[in-house]
Order: C-alpha cells, then sequence, then structure tokens
C-alpha cells in the first residue's frame, strides 16, 4: 500500500493516514503496534509528522514535513485557510511537552518485523493490543502463541500422527480414525482455501471482487472429488485406506507446495 501511494505521490507530494496511538502512556502491546506501522510507512515515505492522540494522525512524503505548531499557523494564514476546529486543536495535540512525551514513551521499543503484504504482523499486533483492552492477560496468552515457530510444533505433531497410526491397527476404533482423517482432510482443504483468499487479496488487491469465483471454484472441486471418490470406492471397495493416504498426502503436497510457492512470487 505504501509504495503505491509512494509512487503516485509527486516529489513535494505528502500523504495523510492515522494509526492508533496514545497522548501519553504507550503499553508494550500498543507501543508494538504503533511502531510496527510507522516504521513500515517510514521504508516508502521517509520524512514523517505525527499529530499525537487515540488517533494519530501522520503525514508524509518524500519532501519535508513538519509538526512545529507556530509554522503550520503561519501557513494557514498565509493560504486563508478557514480551519477553526483544526487550529483550536493543533495547540493541544502539538505542545512540545506532549510530542516529548510520545518520542520518550517509544524510544527504547524494540523495532518489531514490518508489516508486509504476504506477512501482515500488524493484524496480529491490533488483535493484542485490542483483546489487552479486554482483559490485561488475554494479550499475553496471544502473543506467546505468536512466538511459537515450526519446530516447537514439530514434536507434538509427530506425537499425533504416532497415535494416529497406532490406532489404525485396532480394528474396535478403525472407524473412528476414518473419521477422524476425513475430517482432517476437510479441515486442511479449508485452511488452504482460507490461505489463497488472503494470497489473493495481497497480490491483486480486491478479494471480495472474486471472493464467489474462488470459493465457487473450491466447491466444484470438492463436488467432483465427491463423485470421484464415491465410484471409485464401488469398485475398489478393498482399497479404501490407499485411497484415503493418497487423498492425505495429495493435500499435505498442495499446502507444502503453497508455502513454498507463495513467498517466492511475492518476491
Amino acid at each position: 500500500f505504501y509504495a503505491t501511494v509512494a509512487r503516485a505521490l509527486a516529489d513535494d507530494g505528502v500523504a495523510g493516514w492515522q494509526i492508533p496511538g496514545s497522548e501519553g502512556y504507550f503499553g508494550p502491546e500498543l507501543a508494538r503496534l504503533h511502531t510496527c506501522l510507522l516504521s513500515t510507512a517510514q521504508q516508502q515515505l521517509p520524512n514523517i509528522a505525527r499529530m499525537p492522540g487515540e488517533n494519530t494522525v501522520c503525514v508524509g512524503g518524500r519532501g519535508a514535513v513538519t509538526d512545529d505548531l507556530a509554522v503550520l499557523l503561519e501557513r494557514l494564514a498565509a493560504r486563508g485557510v478557514d480551519a477553526p476546529y483544526f487550529e483550536a486543536m493543533l495547540p493541544d495535540r502539538l505542545r512540545p511537552s506532549t510530542l516529548q512525551t510520545v518520542k520518550s514513551a517509544l524510544m527504547n521499543v524494540e523495532p518489531p518485523p514490518r508489516n508486509t503484504d504476504l506477512r501482515p504482523i500488524g493484524y496480529f499486533f491490533d488483535q493484542t493490543w485490542w483483546l489487552t483492552q479486554l482483559h490485561p492477560t488475554s494479550g499475553q496468552v496471544l502473543e506467546r502463541i505468536g512466538r511459537l515457530r515450526m519446530e516447537d510444533l514439530i514434536a507434538p505433531l509427530a506425537g499425533v500422527c504416532a497415535l494416529l497410526a497406532a490406532l489404525m491397527w485396532l480394528r474396535p476404533v478403525a472407524r473412528g480414525v476414518f473419521a477422524l482423517a476425513v475430517s482432517a482432510s476437510g479441515f486442511a482443504s479449508m485452511s488452504l482455501e482460507v490461505a489463497l483468499l488472503f494470497a489473493f487479496q495481497a497480490f491483486y488487491g480486491y478479494v471480495y471482487h472474486m471472493v464467489g469465483v474462488i470459493i465457487g471454484a473450491f466447491m466444484v472441486g470438492v463436488a467432483f472429488g465427491a463423485i470421484a471418490a464415491d465410484r471409485w470406492l464401488k469398485k475398489r471397495e478393498a482399497e479404501a485406506e490407499r485411497g484415503l493416504l493418497f487423498g492425505l498426502g495429495f493435500i499435505a503436497a498442495a499446502a507444502i507446495a503453497l508455502g513454498g510457492t507463495l513467498p517466492v512470487l511475492g518476491g
């Protein structure tokens, strides 16, 4: 988004937007969210001036911008801009003490990852911040989950796979294992569908325009797959296990291929 804005701006042009903020106190969750969004914007719009508040107003561009109160009031008067509400708000929002308080509050914040199309970490920080407002410990739980790495999940997933493999040899629960496998394949397919929707939004920016086509294509594939599986099982009922394993393997291969392809396509 910021790259598109930067390309559209003239050399002396500016863009304005709002991000969550504060005039004084920044909790760790809000400080991380604010810093993430601001540092992401500075990659494309290096000069940014802020007007602190619950919704911090940012003005940025490649040219010089200022948050100096006297300069802004002088420019308004010189251009004959009649903005009584804005002029009345400026002395409170752009007090030097307020600007220094915000600067000090964010000075020691550890630089978070940039918010990108294929890694929209800003959404995660935003959810953490909102959950903290509802309950102080809710955001901490989500933050701990966010720190999990793929390596942390290998052992639990291997244990689950080993348990399911052991259950496959127990005839009394074989039917339940089949039901679990079918449920897992459905869950994985829907997860891949959501991933593709997010990827489409990241690449093209208008997922709502095509969401019906994407979901429709998914449902058509499910319908054809169900019909083909039904006919195949009627002829080869004894090979049901092999067919189910082939289907699960195909879904796993598709997930791995999707995870490896999207970052390459997105640069």
